[in-house]
């Protein structure tokens, strides 16, 4: 018996005292988004697409967006660094307020899908984009 409680023991230390290595394997979209060079936030998902969004860390591009919008008509609420989303057929309808994405700045785009006309405070300038899915 005395044997076997020994054998316990030593078995517990050995298996509690190695060391795990820790593996970080990228997700594959982590890959897939590689390409787009820009990172972005739903901060409000307001009627009928009207989307603002932040622009994180926007470098050279700051004459695209509006430094600081504050949103007069609903929250009172200010926003920096955020445009208004442009290309609202395209935007994925599975990314929600508070979720950050990647994404393109894009020129060459046109609109085909059916859209409310319903009024939501959005920002002044706006953007293009190509969302990494």
């Amino acid at each position: 018996m005395r044997l076997i409680n020994l054998f316990l023991v030593a078995c517990f230390i050995i298996f509690f005292s190695c060391k795990k290595e820790s593996v970080y394997i990228e997700k594959s979209s982590d890959f897939q988004c590689s390409n787009y060079p820009y990172t972005g936030k739903l901060v409000l998902k307001g009627l009928c697409l009207n989307y603002t969004i932040e622009f994180i860390d926007p470098k050279d591009n700051t004459n695209l967006i509006e430094s600081i919008w504050t949103d007069n008509e609903l929250s009172g609420k200010s926003y920096k660094n955020v445009f208004r989303l442009a290309s609202i057929c395209t935007f994925p309808s599975n990314i929600e307020e508070g979720d950050k994405f990647s994404f393109d700045i894009i020129s060459d785009y046109q609109d085909s899908c059916i859209n409310c006309k319903a009024y939501s405070p959005t920002p002044d300038k706006a953007l293009f984009i190509d969302v990494c899915k």
